[in-house]
C-alpha cells in the first residue's frame, strides 16, 4: 500500500528547540527518520550535507526565509508534503496564507496544557497516514 514508515524522512524546522527535539523524538519512536533544524539555513545545510530526500516537512511559517525555502523544496521535490506548525490558541481561526502550498497543520501545545505522550504519538501517526493516503490517492 504505502512505503514502510522507516522509508520516510521528516524534516522539522522550528526555532523552539524543546518542541523541535521532542517532536523529532516522537517521530523517531514511531519509526520515521526525523531531522531537526532550528532555522531554514540549518535545514538547507542538512539537506545538502546528508543528500536528504525529504518526504514530509514540518515547518514554522514565521521563520526568516521560510517562503523561499519551502517554495524551493516544493519545486525540486514534487512528492513533498508540508505541515505548518501553528501556535496553540483557542481563538485562532486557522493559518493565514503563508505564501506556499501546505497540506496540513499541527498545533503546538501551549506551555500550560497537559501533554500526553501517547496521545501525541497517535496524533502524529494519524497525520502521517492521512498525508500518505492523500498523496497515493
Amino acid at each position: 500500500m504505502s512505503e514502510p514508515p522507516g522509508a520516510l524522512t521528516i524534516l522539522i524546522v522550528d526555532n523552539d528547540v524543546g518542541f523541535l527535539w521532542w517532536l523529532g523524538e516522537l517521530f523517531t519512536q514511531t519509526g520515521y527518520s526525523a531531522i531537526p533544524a532550528l532555522n531554514c539555513n540549518q535545514a538547507i545545510a542538512a539537506i545538502k550535507k546528508f543528500s536528504l530526500k525529504v518526504d514530509l516537512l514540518f515547518v514554522n511559517p514565521i521563520l526568516t526565509g521560510v517562503v523561499g525555502f519551502v517554495q524551493s523544496l516544493q519545486g525540486s521535490r514534487r512528492h513533498l508534503r508540508v505541515v505548518l506548525i501553528q501556535e496553540g490558541s483557542p481563538t485562532s481561526s486557522g493559518p493565514a496564507s503563508p505564501g506556499f502550498r501546505y497540506d496540513a497543520t499541527l498545533t503546538r501545545p501551549s506551555g500550560w496544557e497537559p501533554i500526553s505522550r501517547e496521545d501525541w504519538l497517535q496524533k502524529l501517526r494519524t497525520l502521517v497516514q492521512q498525508l500518505e493516503t492523500a498523496h497515493s490517492g
